[in-house]
């Protein structure tokens, strides 16, 4: 399940698209998917760059922006679930 989920968070267009992928889950699985996800296409955009296709390259960092920035806001969230506990 969760490598389905990692294949269709790498492929999300928007901020928006992303949180409705994630939003069903617990925040610990999200944290999971978004993870796996950057570090999938992290090692696509290394195999991109060596074989020479950087605009592939530069499309996937894009889509990596858009993972970091929600698995920011993901930490947060964790990290305020166990201040409170």
């Amino acid at each position: 399940m969760t490598t389905n989920l990692t294949q269709k968070a790498m492929n999300v267009q928007s901020k928006k698209e992303l949180q409705q992928l994630l939003s069903p889950h617990t925040i610990e699985m999200q944290h999971s998917i978004v993870k796996s996800a950057i570090n999938n296409l992290n090692s696509e955009i290394e195999c991109d760059i060596r074989s020479n296709d950087t605009s592939i390259a530069l499309y996937k960092m894009s889509q990596v922006v858009v993972l970091e920035d929600s698995l920011h806001i993901i930490e947060r969230v964790l990290l305020k679930q166990r201040v409170l506990v």
